[in-house]
């Protein structure tokens, strides 16, 4: 098989996933050949990246995404990263899954099993299947508490989570013994957040500065007179 027929077969990022393929697609001895000719780059076991495309960062997450299962969602810094907060470009990629992978490690994943993975909020981001904003946060709290303010400033500021939604979630999940809730509730004392939403990073990090350095409460947008 070509390598032009094979590009037919691949998703954006260029993946092919064995599973999806062999052998309704293509003959085990297909993939075998092109693995060995260098048409194929292998990622992980099962799934291979055509040569003819760059290995990214998007590409490493969405491959690690195939290889663990349709069912699998990429968690903690790694999707506080797909979901737009400002952190650096994850070296190690976070994988709720129920599926083993053979030798993770060696490819910078870092696997979780969750006891129940299909009750976890979901989103997408690129094609590739991410925790929603809810779980991301704790479990960044729970793995990576250096992004922890970071990531929650970018969960207000786009809306997906305020302050009164993220004290609902964490007495919803404290009686499950969940790491990260003491980080969590700690960092929602120290913000007391009773007025309006902050509508930018800048007004969420100068709340928190505030508040740490021992000001008075105040209010976001303020009316003066009439």
């Amino acid at each position: 098989m070509t390598h032009h027929k094979f590009a037919r077969l691949a998703d954006e990022f260029g993946l092919i996933n064995r599973q999806e393929v062999v052998p309704e697609l293509l003959s085990r001895a297909s993939w075998g050949r092109a693995v060995r000719s260098g048409v194929l780059v292998l990622e992980h076991p099962g799934v291979a990246r055509l040569s003819s495309y760059p290995s990214t960062t998007l590409e490493r997450i969405r491959a690690a995404n195939l290889a663990c299962g349709t069912s699998s969602l990429i968690a903690g810094p790694t999707a506080a990263w797909l979901h737009g907060v400002s952190i650096p470009e994850p070296d190690e990629i976070h994988v709720l899954s129920e599926n083993r992978l053979i030798n993770a490690h060696k490819s910078n994943l870092v696997l979780h099993r969750p006891v129940h993975l299909a009750l976890i909020e979901r989103a997408e981001r690129q094609g590739i299947n991410i925790t929603g904003s809810e779980r991301t946060l704790f479990d960044v709290a729970a793995w990576s508490p250096q992004f922890l303010h970071r990531t929650f400033e970018h969960f207000l500021v786009t809306g997906d989570l305020n302050v009164r939604s993220t004290w609902r979630a964490l007495f919803k999940i404290s009686k499950q013994g969940r790491p990260g809730i003491t980080r969590v509730r700690r960092m929602l004392n120290d913000w007391h957040l009773d007025t309006e939403q902050p509508k930018s990073v800048l007004e969420a990090k100068m709340l928190r500065l505030c508040y740490d350095a021992g000001f008075p409460p105040f209010e976001f947008q303020a009316q003066i007179g009439q």
